[in-house]
């Protein structure tokens, strides 16, 4: 593709977000120019599905849009040649002390774009180190699993990240953290909701069970199983489920989810903030704090209070130990 994403309108396509690093954003797109034509197309009657597939093509492609740009009224043309994109998928926000790193899916950049940011946040000459970290897991389907395993790794020193299960012989694979803790031990907090999933929920299970880090939001999705994709002759595919996952502790993830030390169902955002001890999981209950989607800032909220109450932080990380035992 080229890098952009858009809205589809009646006087064509407006780019609403412009990928770093992408023919668009080299050709200097931005956000709120409208592409009118693709190609010599015009694009304001064709369907989005249809303006998005004009949009791709092999790497290297030639492509050309007509886009207008304000305030000039004409459209100009723009000679793009396409390149394989891979989404940003770590946003980074320093809040105070703490460091907020926000993932939404896991592709081939994610544990590279994590690194990065635990680097860049703990170099010396970047001043004042922060005193927590918030690894934002919400809403996050997952994506590929040897990712979540270089994610988890970053934060563990040693010890089993995840186990694979199935009933084929070489289905049945451990993955061990091997080297250092990027963020040094620093306090780190998980969050997750109803939405994360998979890959997401191997980092959070496993930062849980080695007792890294406290997971607080709602019970995960609870997708729990590798699939392998097969290639036909026809140039179809099957997605064969190939394993189970299953954390440090043992417990398998598939239709249970990992259930957070710190549970924030039914809480409403804009209500009083809750006392820290108030929210904290029943032990023995992996049940008690329901799947919800969770995009408010309570959590986030909840995190920072958190990572500077030392005495409320160590419990935490005893309870999320205790709820995966009993599983």
């Amino acid at each position: 593709g080229v890098g952009v994403r858009f809205r589809h309108t009646d006087t064509g396509a407006v780019i609403t977000a412009v990928m770093e690093d992408s023919p668009a954003a080299d050709a200097g797109l931005s956000s709120g120019d409208r592409i009118v034509r693709i190609d010599g197309v015009a694009v304001s009657r064709l369907p989005r599905t249809v303006v998005a597939t004009m949009m791709r093509g092999p790497v290297r492609s030639a492509i050309t849009l007509e886009v207008v740009q304000a305030p000039a009224p004409q459209p100009r043309q723009v000679a793009l040649r396409r390149m394989l994109i891979i989404p940003k998928t770590v946003t980074v926000q320093r809040v105070d002390d703490v460091l907020h790193l926000s993932i939404s899916g896991f592709n081939q950049n994610t544990a590279r774009g994590v690194a990065l940011a635990l680097r860049e946040a703990l170099d010396p000459a970047a001043g004042t180190p922060p005193q927590g970290i918030v690894l934002d897991l919400r809403g996050n389907p997952g994506g590929l699993l040897k990712q979540a395993i270089k994610v988890a790794d970053l934060f563990l020193a040693d010890g089993r990240i995840v186990a694979t299960v199935g009933r084929h012989p070489d289905s049945v694979q451990f993955y061990e953290a091997g080297g250092r803790d990027l963020a040094s031990g620093l306090p780190l907090v998980v969050l997750v909701d109803g939405r994360s999933a998979s890959a997401a929920e191997i980092v959070a299970a496993a930062l849980q069970d080695r007792k890294r880090a406290v997971v607080i939001g709602t019970a995960s999705f609870g997708k729990g199983t590798v699939q392998t994709v097969i290639p036909l002759l026809n140039d179809g595919e099957i997605t064969l489920t190939w394993s189970r996952l299953m954390p440090p502790s043992g417990y398998v993830l598939q239709g249970r989810g990992v259930v957070p030390a710190v549970c924030t169902s039914g809480i409403d955002g804009d209500g009083p903030q809750p006392a820290l001890g108030g929210l904290l999981t029943p032990q023995g209950a992996p049940d008690a704090c329901p799947a919800e989607e969770r995009t408010q800032a309570l959590e986030l909220r909840v995190a920072r209070r958190l990572l500077h109450d030392a005495a409320m932080f160590a419990r935490a990380l005893d309870r999320g130990d205790g709820l995966a035992a009993v599983r």
